[in-house]
């Protein structure tokens, strides 16, 4: 078994690091659903299928609008994506960016490939969005 350097254990612990934060924010997002349905509705909450659903769509929802920002400010050659605020957007969004970068060849020096991203990201929106009616189709 081969050695692993230093910098794949940098990307493992970064990998790692990545899960958490999304398993921690699936969860605060979980907890708030709860609270909002038993406090503010006062009614039983619903499946957990339905709120996982729920949760996946606001999750969505919020790397949908990093990415539209990502994209805006790719349009203005004055601002430097290299500086604080800015450097993390890049990080958060320029993975799921490359993906699609070359899947549609540019025209006129336009790069729309992530057009193609947005178009999945809203069909998994309205999936997930859709998650009680679907839960209530199938499993009533």
């Amino acid at each position: 078994m081969k050695k692993k350097t230093r910098s794949e254990f940098e990307k493992d612990e970064i990998i790692f690091r990545n899960m958490t934060f999304v398993i921690i924010g699936l969860l605060a997002l979980y907890i708030h659903s709860l609270v909002y349905y038993r406090v503010q509705l006062g009614y039983k909450p619903p499946s957990v299928i339905v709120l996982l659903g729920r949760s996946i769509y606001s999750m969505i929802l919020i790397f949908y609008h990093l990415l539209a920002l990502r994209v805006t400010v790719g349009w203005f050659p004055n601002i430097n994506i290299y500086q604080k605020p800015i450097v993390y957007l890049v990080k958060v969004t320029d993975p799921y960016l490359r993906f699609w970068r070359g899947s549609i060849p540019t025209i006129f020096d336009f790069d729309i490939s992530p057009w193609l991203g947005f178009i999945v990201l809203e069909i998994l929106m309205y999936g997930f969005e859709n998650t009680p009616y679907l839960y209530r189709v199938i499993f009533r």
